[in-house]
């Protein structure tokens, strides 16, 4: 028997509820039976997207922004495909040798040496992928948070 429109709205909001006291699981799972009820809901492929980013499943995550593409605005299909390559930050610190076969750069910073308020000096090892003298690097802070040096 097919879900009517409140039952998919009352699921909708209890998979919002749990997203936002952090259970993903319990989110996606709830998600993945919309889903096969109402395929084409937006709503339902972006926060499954979400889901999928912060389980760590960043593959699939992107399956669902291509989905997206042309159905969302510009400013939330980039927030997605931000939360998506956090997703895959976490993923090559976490797991450095699928980094390199994901052909990722990663370095870890060993030393820092301050030379003013404005420059330093680092001393890093590369744990995977190739840099050049001028690149920009994205540093990630153990907790997620990205700063460009």
């Amino acid at each position: 028997m097919a879900m009517t429109n409140e039952e998919a709205s009352v699921l909708y909001e209890d998979a919002l509820a749990k997203l936002k006291d952090g259970n993903h699981e319990a989110c996606l799972s709830i998600l993945e039976s919309l889903e096969r009820e109402r395929p084409n809901s937006r709503h339902v492929t972006y926060y499954r997207a979400v889901c999928l980013a912060q389980l760590g499943r960043p593959e699939e995550a992107e399956e669902c922004a291509r989905r997206l593409e042309g159905k969302v605005d510009a400013d939330t299909l980039a927030k997605l495909r931000e939360e998506i390559a956090q997703a895959r930050l976490r993923q090559a610190v976490s797991n450095p040798a699928q980094a390199a076969e994901n052909d990722q750069n990663l370095l870890t910073v060993q030393n820092v040496y301050p030379a003013s308020t404005e420059e330093c000096q680092m001393q890093v090892t590369v744990r995977s992928g190739v840099f050049h003298t001028g690149d920009d690097l994205t540093i990630v802070s153990p907790n997620g948070t990205r700063t460009t040096a």
